[in-house]
Parts: structure tokens; C-alpha cells; sequence
């Protein structure tokens, strides 16, 4: 068994924990490697290799937050590699265990105590004014915001080719249900159990006073027409990274991907709790 150990090392303590994991693994017979989440960019030469060499991984074990998770994602999109996480940050929605049941954690995947939670994602093509496409993934959200001059941005958002609506904000975002407690609950979108197939759409600081978010199916496509003008300039964002393109955004297209990522947790450990712990008050809210 090989497990990949991603460890966010702005935390001095994931850090020293990442060296007693790699340890306490080898003293059970299990390799391993560790390396930060600052090393997985999207599509960088780092990120390739990582690429090719998951095909060797049986485990992906996180020490951070949920950032970390985020970012280790990139190597994992529709890969059967199974991620765990323990929370060594301060949100811990995708995490699967505290930082203190590192070991006890670990102990319960290697004896089949946690089960597979699979996650949607969104599949995301970038087309720009050039021509040119990127693709990526997200397991949050794409977020496409005014840029340096700050100007408004003006654009056009469709579903499966059918005008939704026309826009004057500070942005939009289009997120996965796993997302929905991220940027687009700050931009006032619904929270949305991860068992939901769907694409929530929030605009940002909307010039309106009729703009509500809007949950496509998750069979729909979504696409985004910017209305590029003289100094209005946008920025793109897949999961926080920055998306840097030859030219500005002429079109983005947004669909779904189900089961992209799957990750372990423990199987009383809902969704539902984890909600009402973070936003409601938790048990003090009965």
C-alpha cells in the first residue's frame, strides 16, 4: 500500500504530524510520500508529475483544512483514489476528522471503519476571446469577478442555451452543492446537501433588486457570455486559484461531473450536523 501524505505547511503543526504519519505508517509496513499543497497549482509541471504518479497511490490523506482538500483535488478528479482528511485549520466540511484523531483516524481507514462519500464536481472550459480553451475541474466553484480597475462587469448567463439572465455585478460565481457553504453562501446563496445533483448560480453584488440564486440540474450546462468592453476587466477563479488566460473570458461553459472525488469519512458523520455545528448553533439551537 502507498498513501500520499498532502500537508499544508503554513500549519507548524500538520507539518510535524505529516513526519509522525510517514512514520507511524512505515512502522506498519506502508510507504509513503508527503508533500505541501502549495505544490498543486492547476497545471503546472508539478501538478503533472503528480499526475502520473498517482497512479501508484492507494490513499490520499490530508493534514490542513479544507483548502488543503481543495487544492489536493487537482490530482484526484476522476481517479478511484480515495482522500481522508483531518482538520488541522478552522473550517472542516470536507475534512473527515479532527487533527487530534490523526492516528486513531488513520488507524479506523486501514481497519475499514470509515466509508466512501462520494463528492459531484464541476467540470469547467474556459474559451477566450483568441480562441484558445482551458479545461479544468473544480469541487467547490468557478468565480468570475471584476478585476484591478474595478469596473462592474456586465454578462449574459444561460442554461442549455436558453437566456437566464442578463447581468450587471461585481461577478458570478457557479457552484457545486459542496461549494454552497464556501464563497456562494457569503454571496447569500442556499447551503445544499452534497447529495444534491445540481449548479447553484449567485451573482455578486448585483446591481438589481430581483437577483436571487438560481439551482440548475445537474444534467444542465451552464454558460456565461462576458460582455467585454474598454478597461473592464474580469478575474477567474477555480477553487481560489487564479486562472490566467492569453486574453480575456469570451465564453465559459459549467456542467456537472457526479462521484468525481470520493471521500472517506465516518458514516455518522452527516452533513446535517456538520451545518447546524458551523451556521445554527448546533445542539444549542433545540
Amino acid at each position: 500500500m502507498h498513501i500520499l501524505i498532502s500537508v499544508n505547511d503554513s500549519i507548524k503543526l500538520a507539518m510535524e504530524k505529516s513526519e509522525e504519519l510517514a512514520k507511524w505508517l512505515d512502522d506498519r509496513g506502508i510507504t509513503s510520500q508527503i508533500i505541501t499543497s502549495g505544490d498543486m497549482p492547476l497545471h503546472t509541471e508539478k501538478t503533472r508529475h503528480l499526475f502520473s504518479f498517482m497512479q501508484n497511490v492507494d490513499l490520499v490523506v490530508t493534514l490542513g483544512g479544507d483548502g488543503t482538500m481543495l487544492a489536493t483535488t487537482q490530482t484526484l478528479f476522476e481517479k478511484a483514489v480515495p482522500m481522508v482528511g483531518f482538520n488541522f485549520g478552522t473550517l472542516g466540511f470536507l475534512t473527515s476528522a479532527r487533527s487530534e484523531q490523526l492516528f486513531t483516524g488513520m488507524q479506523d481507514v486501514l481497519d475499514g471503519k470509515m466509508v466512501k462519500k462520494p463528492r459531484g464536481a464541476l467540470r469547467i472550459r474556459i474559451t477566450g476571446e483568441d480562441g484558445k480553451s482551458f479545461d479544468c475541474h473544480a469541487l467547490n466553484e468557478l468565480a468570475l469577478t471584476r478585476g484591478h480597475y474595478g469596473r462592474m462587469l456586465r454578462f449574459n448567463t444561460l442554461i442549455n442555451g436558453e437566456p437566464l439572465a442578463e447581468s450587471r455585478a461585481d461577478g458570478i460565481i457557479v457552484s457545486s452543492p459542496s461549494g454552497s457553504t464556501a464563497y456562494a453562501l457569503s454571496a447569500g446563496g442556499p447551503i445544499v446537501s452534497p447529495e444534491i445533483d445540481c449548479m447553484i448560480i449567485v451573482s455578486l453584488a448585483p446591481h438589481s433588486l430581483v437577483s436571487r440564486a438560481f439551482l440548475a440540474s445537474g444534467d444542465d450546462t451552464v454558460t456565461i457570455l462576458p460582455k467585454n468592453g474598454s478597461h473592464v476587466e474580469c478575474g477567474l477563479f477555480v477553487d481560489g486559484h487564479n486562472i490566467e488566460m492569453s486574453s480575456d473570458p469570451n465564453q465559459i461553459e459549467v456542467t456537472t461531473v457526479p462521484n468525481a472525488i470520493e471521500i472517506l469519512g465516518y458514516a455518522n458523520k452527516s452533513f446535517s450536523a456538520a451545518a447546524a455545528n458551523a451556521f445554527f448553533g448546533g445542539s444549542n439551537a433545540i
